[in-house]
């Protein structure tokens, strides 16, 4: 808890941090650590304390695990409310959908805005991760 609340208040004190980012991973809310532009990738790359090791990058994709089996009605509302296109269900379970959003830059920020909604169980990018 002090280590989460410590990188919290190290961001919010950066000069240069505008905003404290994070994700969910299935019910854990982790925060970045840190957020930089790879000029040899052309992206910015992400680290948090559960990945510090391995580069991170976001893509187009988001990944949604709803908290009951989401009827055709529900997927629909969802795509049209973020402004996604659903890829395809993946086969891990009943609940667990891929969507596609069109700038891989807001993945982010849109995951974190889903995971708001009392339906969803988590929501986060899709993320390439780099070694």
């Amino acid at each position: 808890m002090r280590r989460i609340l410590l990188i919290t208040l190290l961001m919010f004190c950066s000069a240069d941090a505008t905003e404290v980012l994070y994700w969910f991973d299935e019910d854990r809310k982790t925060y970045v650590k840190r957020e930089y532009f790879d000029a040899k990738l052309d992206a910015y790359v992400y680290a948090s304390s559960h990945t510090s090791s391995k580069k991170m990058v976001l893509t187009q994709g988001i990944v949604i695990c709803f908290l009951d089996t989401p009827s055709e009605f529900v997927l629909k509302e969802i795509e049209s409310a973020y402004s996604l296109v659903q890829i395809k269900k993946i086969d891990i379970g009943t609940s667990y959908y891929l969507f596609k959003v069109k700038d891989k830059e807001k993945s982010l920020s849109i995951a974190n805005e889903i995971k708001k909604d009392k339906r969803i169980r988590y929501a986060y990018p899709d993320w390439q991760i780099i070694f």
